[in-house]
């Protein structure tokens, strides 16, 4: 049957796609791993489909996608029956596992690097002039500053006030001749960036072409990319590619328990667990104490405890049906907006069906009490007056707006087909007909926690729905200074009760922690790979023989550097010597962990490398291997068989990954792939 379906020699549907591109799109970047670094047959089997726009039959398609898990073109993460479930095994690319073994060899590689460092006194005599910083973001500044590493992780909660951070360090980086980029997903982070913390800053995107077109950042320069755990691992691996190359430091500085990211990620949080990340826990931006509590709480995934602690306070509005939920949202948010020193009231909701339903209702009450003009600029898809609270969707250098900028429309043209807007900051701008009529300007009152995350507003109220996830809810439930209400629809729940008369079964916490339980981090296909796959403990040993050939390496140099020192130099061989102390540290560590992974899945003969405590040993031993071998290949494939070389020539063997499972050739099925 498989041979009379995938015989090329029989007739084919109308517009038979070209197999070998489909083969090859596949496992491209911008393919079955652009959004998610693994991936199962299910998946598979829908880009076939796809594929073939006249249609195919069940079989054919099984019969390629089964074809093309079996290629060099996928690599099998699990083991056969590991995890039993609908989509079978997990798989990736080696495109994908390449880009990810890259961003973690080469950042590690990076630590102590000695890029953009300064001298710690002079820094410190820095931020001592400094009085609006608080403890946590003046140590977040002496880090970055003076520690030297290539790469370099802040992960900070939400409103904990990493900007200030940055700002200090900026200002030692810039007083010592260090020149200091910034760089974001979004263009509102990047002008924030620029405007809070003096950084010069652009879009991710506009960097890359810059990148490309060969105006990079200078040599020894510091780039750092704000809100970085959105973004996805080919570009930080891109942004770090270029950072070396430039001999720059990257400094990554983002949450990996905000919104997760777009593309097929996990790098940012495997870099902050395999570096250490400068971690801010001091919130600054809620006013009231158990609210900062009970934020840090949902963070930290505890939902249950947070719910109840909003619960309690009056935050959780329950309704028994979605349109008095909806018109109950809006009436707390207008009350709340109405007052004239109410500061910033925001709606956010999940869906952009939502937002538009919450923006209309806003837009009729606001209209009801007389806050809109009586002129209207209508386009095709939304109308404007003055008065009305928007936000620009798009950059438009010409009109200095920038997509996520929010305002307030101070004018209409209806002649000229002109709206005059007044943003925060108190500028004035204007948007031509050709971006209104684009829709490329919204209403603001309500937002998606995608426009409203890095935004700080008095008070915010949130509409639940079931397609949320703990991440969403985080980022939603942390912009206020003043108050968040969560809404829900929960037919018969009890919002709060007097003390001594609560429900026995609280149904509301429940169907919140329910709600907001599930988590949509993102992992390296690495990282599956080596939890799960076939041979981790192998890769686990491997690992720490690279991490100890990597401190052995640095305790060479090191020793070098001592010997050439001169007698006065006291502190610096101070300083050398507690170097070679973490070194030796981290091999005794990386020793252990070698030990303990080799038992008891990996056979004896798979020995850890010995510690050279010889340093010129070390140094003969590494010298031999690289006249023999040459540098470590950056290619995921290459790089293993480099590894069992090197290990051979250093006397460790070093284990192997289990070769992908491989069962039929594309000339057994007929096919040219």
């Amino acid at each position: 049957m498989l041979d009379l379906v995938l015989d090329r020699r029989r007739p084919g549907p109308a517009l038979e796609p070209d197999l070998r591109a489909v083969a090859d799109d596949l496992g491209a970047p911008g393919g079955i791993t652009e959004r998610a670094s693994t991936f199962d047959r299910r998946d598979v089997l829908r880009d076939w489909a796809e594929a073939h726009r006249e249609g195919a039959s069940v079989e054919r398609l099984e019969a390629l996608a089964d074809h093309w898990l079996a290629s060099p073109q996928a690599v099998q993460l699990e083991r056969d029956g590991s995890r039993p479930q609908l989509g079978g095994a997990r798989y990736s690319t080696p495109e994908m596992l390449a880009v990810e073994d890259r961003v973690l060899t080469e950042a590690a590689r990076r630590q102590d690097a000695g890029v953009a460092q300064l001298d710690a006194t002079r820094v410190d005599d820095l931020l001592a002039t400094r009085s609006d910083i608080a403890d946590e973001q003046a140590a977040m500044a002496r880090s970055l500053t003076t520690s030297g590493d290539g790469v370099q992780i802040v992960r900070a909660a939400a409103g904990t006030g990493k900007t200030r951070g940055l700002t200090a360090a900026r200002d030692a980086w810039e007083a010592d001749g260090v020149r200091v980029f910034g760089c974001a997903l979004a263009a509102r982070a990047a002008v924030e960036m620029e405007t809070l913390a003096g950084i010069d800053s652009t879009t991710i995107a506009r960097l890359l072409v810059d990148i490309d077109q060969g105006n990079g950042l200078a040599p020894g320069s510091v780039l750092v990319v704000d809100e970085a755990g959105m973004v996805g691992s080919r570009t930080i691996d891109r942004l770090a590619q270029h950072a070396t190359n430039t001999k720059s430091k990257l400094v990554l500085v983002g949450d990996d328990r905000q919104l997760p990211e777009i593309d097929a990620g996990g790098a940012f949080r495997r870099l902050a667990r395999d570096l250490g990340a400068i971690e801010l826990h001091q919130v600054h931006r809620q006013a009231e104490t158990w609210d900062r509590e009970a934020l840090a709480q949902l963070r930290q995934g505890q939902v249950q405890t947070w719910s109840e602690a909003y619960r309690d306070h009056g935050r959780l509005v329950a309704r028994p049906t979605a349109d008095e939920l909806r018109a109950t949202l809006v009436e707390d948010w207008w009350e709340a907006a109405r007052r004239p020193d109410a500061g910033d009231a925001v709606m956010i909701a999940h869906r952009r069906s939502d937002v538009a339903d919450l923006n209309a209702l806003a837009r009729e009450r606001m209209d009801r009490d007389g806050r809109l003009g009586a002129e209207e600029l209508i386009t095709d898809r939304r109308a404007f007056a003055v008065g009305d609270r928007v936000i620009a969707r798009r950059n438009d250098r010409r009109a200095g707006v920038v997509n996520g900028t929010r305002a307030e429309v101070v004018g209409v043209d209806l002649e000229r087909r002109t709206v005059a807007l007044r943003t925060a900051d108190g500028g004035g701008r204007e948007l031509d007909s050709f971006y209104l009529d684009d829709g490329w300007l919204d209403h603001a009152y309500a937002l998606t926690a995608h426009a409203a995350q890095g935004a700080t507003v008095d008070r915010s109220f949130v509409l639940g729905s079931d397609e949320l996830y703990r991440e969403w809810g985080y980022t939603a439930m942390s912009r206020h200074r003043d108050q968040a209400r969560f809404y829900v629809v929960s037919p018969g729940s009890v919002e709060r009760a007097l003390p001594g008369l609560e429900p026995e079964h609280d149904t509301l916490t429940e169907d919140v922690a329910a709600m907001v339980s599930s988590s949509r981090q993102q992992e390296l296909a690495l990282d599956l790979l080596n939890r799960t796959g076939a041979g981790a403990a192998e890769r686990a040993v491997r690992r720490a023989h690279d991490e100890i050939e990597r401190a052995q390496q640095r305790i060479v140099a090191m020793h070098e550097e001592r010997a050439n020192l001169g007698l006065l130099q006291r502190s610096r061989r101070a300083a050398v010597d507690e170097d070679i102390a973490r070194q030796q540290e981290a091999i005794e560590r990386w020793t252990d962990q070698a030990a303990a992974a080799r038992e008891p899945e990996v056979p004896a003969r798979h020995e850890a490398p010995p510690v050279v405590a010889d340093p010129h040993e070390a140094r003969l031993a590494l010298v031999a291997r690289d006249q023999v071998l040459g540098e470590r290949p950056s290619s995921f494939v290459a790089r293993e068989a480099w590894a069992r070389e090197a290990a051979q020539l250093v006397g460790a063997g070093a284990p192997t990954l289990d070769p992908p499972t491989r069962h039929i050739g594309a000339d057994d099925l007929g096919m040219d792939l």
